[in-house]
């Protein structure tokens, strides 16, 4: 398997497993989905941007909650 291909696979599971957390119907914070997904700031808001730009995800920042959540 190519390097491109095991990284795709890789965000493609991270993208489910946050898709799946949101669904729950539940706020998260950046902390949290850090150590659920074990990834760095700037891959967890890479995957967040990318959850809502490319697969229009309805997700949104709570200023409220100091969270994210699917609306």
């Amino acid at each position: 398997m190519a390097k491109e291909e095991r990284q795709s696979t890789k965000e493609n599971l991270r993208l489910f497993l946050l898709d799946s957390l949101f669904q729950q119907d539940r706020f998260y914070t950046k902390d949290e989905l850090i150590a659920k997904t074990q990834v760095s700031i700037p891959t967890l808001d890479r995957d967040l941007r990318r959850l809502r730009d490319d697969y229009n995800a309805p997700l949104e920042y709570s200023k409220e909650h100091g969270a994210y959540h699917y609306t």
